[in-house]
């Protein structure tokens, strides 16, 4: 299975500051203490062409009031962390020749002062930089003889650090995962897009669609813009319901899990808009940005199939039925068996599979539940089946009904995993 959707970027370059190299990236605000903030922001750079003097070893960020959009004052941010994004599957791309991106923090212990940030309407921050990549499918990135390009705004909305004359506290949103992995035409492509919130608050997210630069012809504007932000310009037979002409199209979900079936190979950009809400009243807001390629060479891959059934039973579980342990017993086990379909075609000719547990109808870490890999083989046939024991802890009692656990099996297919739930 050689399903590929990059994140790249292919190389054009006018002068070194005025690069294609931004992958994406987004920012956070983490409250510390009192009024104090820490302010990261995240780029994701291309390794393989992206030119080295566009890497921006500290950036300057603008903050701005949004009942009137006045600006209140700037901040620079110097770099940190300079990590590569791995594979899911390093084993996909041993020496990085396809796929290499680094991810860029920059960040700043702030004070947001009571008495400048306790307009009820909040506030937002914002930082420009040019440019994205000069080849990308959906939209008009760099247009030959002419000078256009796109750049990137990144853009984040926070609220009041007191209201009601009360402190707010609040942190944004934080460790989003990046797009690590290749895709293909014809092929789902998944991935978790989301983010967590130590306020517990909620977040919804939305396609939405991404900012260019007040100034594209330089790589950073001459004076700071507040908002509202340029739109980049969708090429024709594109839009936010079409943004990759996927079937089916580019989609987000509830809790921030990226789909898309490609149809057509290409570079894409998409942005996606997480908004905050506590006790139903939305206080913030944010924006990732990302790219991603299409590519067609792919080889076959079967999908793995799982069965489960309780310990000592000889009947598998079916859809739709329950399995009730007493709180007496001692071992609440399940037994699980994953096969895998072979195609005979590179890598499958060969699969290691495994499995993991997620909460489908209830937001909790599964601390507690206990996997056995000990039975785990190689699966070199269809004959061959792995086999792995799930062991559940006494129930949390925090919910009522019942509880849904998805037991996922899935293989070592690249880039992705093909998986059975």
């Amino acid at each position: 299975m050689r399903k590929l959707l990059l994140i790249i970027f292919l190389s054009a370059c006018k002068l070194s500051a005025f690069a294609s190299h931004i992958v994406g990236g987004e920012f956070e605000l983490l409250h510390l203490q009192d009024f104090q903030y820490r302010l990261n922001m995240i780029l994701y750079f291309d390794l393989l062409n992206g030119q080295n003097g566009a890497r921006d070893q500290a950036v300057t960020v603008n903050f701005y009031r949004k009942s009137d959009n006045a600006f209140l004052f700037s901040r620079t941010l110097q770099s940190g962390v300079d990590a590569a994004v791995e594979y899911s599957n390093p084993a996909c791309d041993p020496d990085n020749t396809t796929l290499s991106t680094s991810r860029i923090f920059y960040t700043a212990d702030i004070t947001l002062d009571e008495n400048d940030f306790s307009d009820p309407e909040g506030y937002y921050v914002s930082w420009e930089r040019c440019c994205r990549n000069y080849s990308i499918t959906n939209i008009f990135s760099d247009v030959p003889g002419t000078g256009i390009s796109a750049g990137q705004t990144f853009y984040l909305e926070f609220p009041p650090v007191t209201i009601n004359g009360e402190p707010f506290i609040n942190s944004t949103p934080r460790l989003f995962p990046p797009l690590r992995d290749f895709a293909c035409i014809n092929q789902l492509y998944y991935t978790d897009f989301g983010g967590i919130d130590d306020d517990g608050d909620s977040l919804v997210y939305s396609l939405t669609i991404p900012y260019s630069t007040v100034d594209t012809q330089n790589a950073f504007p001459a004076s700071p813009n507040p908002g509202p932000y340029p739109e980049i310009v969708w090429r024709e037979g594109f839009g936010l319901d079409n943004v990759i002409q996927g079937d089916p199209e580019l989609a987000i979900t509830e809790r921030g899990v990226l789909t898309v079936t490609p149809q057509f190979t290409g570079l894409y950009v998409f942005a996606v808009k997480v908004e905050e809400y506590r006790d139903g009243v939305k206080h913030g807001e944010m924006r990732r940005d990302f790219q991603m390629l299409v590519i067609s060479d792919c080889g076959a891959n079967g999908e793995p199939s799982v069965l489960a059934r309780e310990q000592g039973s000889s009947d598998f579980y079916q859809e739709g039925t329950t399995l009730d342990f007493s709180v007496d017993d001692d071992d609440k086990c399940i037994d699980i068996l994953v096969t895998d379909r072979l195609t005979g075609e590179g890598r499958d000719t060969l699969s290691n599979v495994s499995v993991r547990a997620v909460p489908l109808n209830f937001n909790a870490e599964l601390e507690g539940i206990e996997i056995d890999f000990s039975q785990n083989v190689t699966i070199e046939n269809e004959l061959d089946t792995a086999r792995f024991t799930v062991c559940f802890p006494n129930c949390p009692y925090t919910r009522s009904g019942f509880y849904q656990i998805g037991i996922i099996g899935f293989d070592d297919a690249c880039p992705q995993p093909a998986l059975d739930t």
